[in-house]
């Protein structure tokens, strides 16, 4: 097994020590129980059950952010989750083939962190190096990772040429925040607009709040012509 780098031990250790930590005994998102309208006491699931449920939240998210109320939108597609950590929102879509790129998808398996039964083909890989064909993938979403990878224009550059004409790519992303040890890159708004001039732009919006601690979400919608 590769020797994990600073940034791998950095985000391994969030997953293990504060994500899991907390979904053992409680919902991770505050908000689970009004997306999936639960009303009973987390504690009554059991961690497999609220890792479901996650994920479940994780894809209306998904749907809001980008303005989509098509919940059939990754039906019978070929999708790619680019970082999507050890469960997606893939994991809850009807999704014909659902691919997620994860360079710590062995240790999560290792960690006993990925879902039970899930068919979801974990590929441990970085994203500026798919293993996937040209135009070969309906829609790629890149969901709070962009900014973790080590470098964010070959991953564009990648997700791109993976898109099949007339494919999405779904972006959402913190910017302009100082760069740290798991999230080294500053993106900016106008960076990614050059990244992405390829694609025509469907949608955008910027959120004051970030996944983080400091900087602004940005979502986008984008469309291969």
């Amino acid at each position: 097994m590769r020797r994990l780098n600073r940034k791998y031990k950095k985000e391994l250790d969030f997953w293990i020590n504060k994500w899991a930590k907390k979904l053992k005994k409680e919902w991770w998102s505050c908000d689970i129980p009004l997306l999936l309208k639960i009303n009973e006491d987390p504690k009554l699931y059991s961690y497999q059950q609220r890792k479901e449920h996650e994920a479940k939240a994780l894809f209306l998210r998904f749907l809001k952010e980008i303005n989509m109320k098509n919940k059939a939108f990754l039906k019978n597609k070929i999708v790619v989750d680019v970082g999507p950590g050890p469960i997606g929102l893939l994991e809850a879509s009807n999704a014909k083939l659902k691919i997620a790129i994860e360079p710590l998808a062995n240790e999560f398996r290792k960690h006993n962190l990925l879902p039970k039964g899930s068919d979801v083909i974990y590929l441990s890989v970085p994203a500026e190096n798919m293993p996937l064909l040209d135009k070969s993938i309906d829609i790629v979403i890149s969901r709070n990772s962009l900014d973790h990878v080590d470098n964010p224009k070959k991953v564009v550059n990648e997700i791109i040429r993976i898109l099949k004409p007339g494919g999405y790519f779904c972006l959402n992303v913190d910017i302009n925040h100082p760069p740290m040890i798991a999230e080294p890159h500053r993106l900016t708004q106008k960076m990614i607009s050059k990244m992405a001039r390829n694609l025509e732009l469907v949608m955008k919006k910027i959120y004051k709040d970030p996944h983080g601690w400091k900087g602004q979400m940005f979502i986008a919608l984008y469309e291969k012509k």
